[in-house]
């Protein structure tokens, strides 16, 4: 009985270690930007960062084993497309946009450390959603080993040929 819910339980453990590390990643980012102490300001902020990006295993985890194995590549490129045009892209504009408008650096750097609170939630969401693990589904456009009916050389007769032909 237990063996039905193991893969079920093993799928939520990599969004469950996401949850936590972005939760506690920034709460150590927030309390770096709270204190004036530079020392305290690099050990909280590297701990934090730390957390915040050891996340990225777990989600390039996620996105190999959620699609079919012939779909791998086109998922990673994906990811990564969507890492940047959703961050990198817009965050420098509106960093500035944001901080015109308060004219306060540790303001700004604390609204925006916030966010990653709003992603360790919708990192919870993603528990309770169900996933199909795809890693081992067989792909569609391999070839068989056994196959051996186009197994003709490339350079067999026309060699030949050719050489004749000279």
């Amino acid at each position: 009985m237990l063996y039905q819910f193991l893969p079920l339980m093993m799928s939520v453990y990599s969004v469950q270690l996401l949850s936590v590390a972005t939760f506690f990643g920034a709460i150590f980012c927030f309390a770096a930007f709270c204190f004036k102490s530079l020392y305290a300001f690099i050990a909280l902020f590297a701990i934090g960062e730390l957390l915040v990006f050891a996340t990225q295993a777990p989600v390039n985890y996620v996105c190999l084993h959620c699609v079919k194995p012939s779909m791998r590549p086109l998922s990673m490129a994906m990811s990564t497309v969507s890492i940047h045009i959703f961050g990198d892209v817009p965050s420098s504009p509106l960093v500035g946009i944001l901080q015109d408008h308060i004219n306060n650096w540790r303001v700004t750097a604390l609204i925006l450390t916030s966010v990653l609170f709003l992603a360790s939630g919708i990192w919870v969401i993603g528990i309770f959603l169900h996933s199909v693990d795809r890693f081992n589904e067989e792909n569609e456009l391999q070839v068989s080993v056994t196959d051996r009916s186009n197994t003709i050389p490339l350079l067999g007769e026309t060699t030949q040929k050719s050489l004749i032909n000279l």
